[in-house]
């Protein structure tokens, strides 16, 4: 038991290096602190909740798949995190109001 939850913890750690969590983990504190809170109320439950739930997917299917025991596994929820960004090039106008830095 031990083991099990020795190795769960080198994965937990060793996530936090990869370049593409990082960026995603970014984009998402992002959207979180200075563009979800800049839409107007009536949208708060519509397009902010979306963008927010869509910055969040990207981070957690990078470490869901880095917990994967195979590349092939690995790649399928980079694939994921691929598909959660494309809801801002549906409606990039947040982004071209208020770039990231």
């Amino acid at each position: 038991m031990n083991f099990i939850l020795n190795l769960n913890a080198l994965f937990m750690r060793e996530y936090k290096k990869l370049d593409v969590w990082k960026k995603s983990h970014e984009l998402y504190m992002y959207v979180k602190k200075n563009i979800a809170i800049k839409f107007p109320p009536d949208e708060k439950f519509e397009l902010t909740s979306q963008l927010k739930r869509a910055a969040l997917s990207v981070p957690l299917n990078i470490v869901e798949g880095y917990g994967r025991y195979t590349d092939k596994d690995f790649a399928r929820f980079l694939d994921n995190s691929l598909g959660s960004v494309m809801p801002y090039t549906v409606c990039p106008m947040p982004f071209t109001l208020y770039p990231m830095p």
